[in-house]
């Protein structure tokens, strides 16, 4: 019963049946167990795991003596099982409390700028996981906003025609349609191709965003902002990714269609603290320069509070001239602004409301441009 339950999620998941049979009796048994283990899967803490797992015991009336060979084994390798109020369960996240605005997220009243240990955070789980969710109501809100921002990104086109001299003047159709050097050729065919950009959308994934401001939640402007880039984008036929942190997990790129948008829709906080900005930063910054663009740009939708601040900040200056890094903070306060401005620098921090985003950003990407 024991090693059934412990294999039982990979085989769920593979779709294929459990290795070995059980007894009668122990199929009537796993019919009641098999619920908890499943529960067990979602938990939101470790705690909570532990209270099923000492429930399960109790319904089979285990003796450690009993177990499988190859479970206390590998019960060895693993360090043993963890005893009640031992450190790693003192250490065990509590549900997050209401944030006051401006405040810092518990733990975290300094950044941290050390090595970043890749086991040494959780990713979140349980409810807060992000699942397709219906995103026409979304897409309704912030397709507007994406034409607004490809009309705003738009350029007037410079006139190429003749025009008459103040004095009069003759104008030769002929000549001006043909050149003894490249005939056939009119001017526009030989203006230079639209430099190629490649846009990489970094979304802060962590328990802060929960705080509300504006009658919402950062969280729900952050995926109305979300879904107007990779709608523009898509419009636009730009390489894209809408990305979360600290997972570094892809919602949406060209190529995703309706699950990108479902899964956009369906992004909510997760049960952590952790953001690793700066290792984002360095994964997609990598990709971007040894992409063709000429172009390139990571926007990190942010609250302004990493664990790895001062590094994050170093990097997005070393990136400048390679990879453009900005900073979107939606629904701004003082104290937000503020830590964003400190990462990302003040000109090149967009802090606005999510309905405005289109203009502000694109006045800085024609500022980092000079046009």
């Amino acid at each position: 019963m024991v090693a059934a339950a412990l294999q039982y999620r990979w085989a769920y998941r593979l779709g294929r049946p459990l290795r070995g049979e059980l007894s009668t009796i122990n199929r009537e048994h796993w019919e009641k167990v098999r619920p908890l283990v499943e529960k067990a899967w979602v938990a939101a803490t470790s705690t909570e795991v532990d209270r099923i797992a000492r429930r399960i015991v109790r319904m089979l009336d285990l003796k450690e003596h009993e177990l499988p060979a190859r479970v206390v084994a590998q019960s060895d390798r693993c360090g043993g099982a963890r005893r009640r109020n031992d450190a790693a369960e003192e250490r065990s996240p509590r549900p997050p409390r209401p944030m006051r605005e401006g405040e810092m997220p518990e733990g975290r009243s300094e950044p941290f700028d050390g090595e970043l240990l890749p086991e040494g955070h959780r990713e979140g789980s349980g409810s807060y996981r992000i699942e397709p969710k219906p995103y026409a109501e979304l897409e309704e809100r912030a397709a507007p906003m994406a034409r607004e921002l490809i009309e705003e990104l738009a350029l007037e086109p410079t006139p190429d025609e003749p025009e008459p001299a103040e004095r009069g003047g003759r104008l030769s159709v002929r000549q001006y349609l043909r050149d003894r050097e490249r005939p056939f050729l009119v001017r526009h065919d030989e203006s230079p191709e639209p430099p190629r950009l490649a846009l990489r959308v970094v979304v802060d994934h962590s328990t802060s965003m929960n705080q509300r401001r504006s009658g919402r939640t950062r969280m729900e402007s952050v995926a109305e902002g979300s879904m107007m880039l990779h709608l523009a984008c898509a419009a636009l036929g730009l390489d894209h990714q809408v990305a979360v942190t600290p997972q570094q997990a892809t919602l949406a790129d060209p190529s995703s269609g309706e699950g990108g948008k479902a899964l956009i829709a369906g992004m909510v906080p997760a049960l952590t603290g952790w953001e690793d900005v700066s290792v984002a930063v360095s994964r997609h910054s990598t990709e971007l320069i040894e992409s063709a663009a000429a172009i390139r740009i990571i926007l990190v939708l942010h609250d302004g509070y990493p664990n790895d601040g001062e590094v994050a900040k170093k990097l997005c200056l070393d990136l400048r001239g390679k990879v453009e890094v900005i900073g979107i903070l939606l629904d701004p306060d003082d104290a937000t602004r503020a830590a964003m401005g400190d990462i990302f620098g003040a000109d090149r921090l967009v802090a606005c409301r999510a309905n405005e985003l289109p203009k502000k950003l694109a006045a800085m990407l024609r500022s980092i441009r000079g046009i």
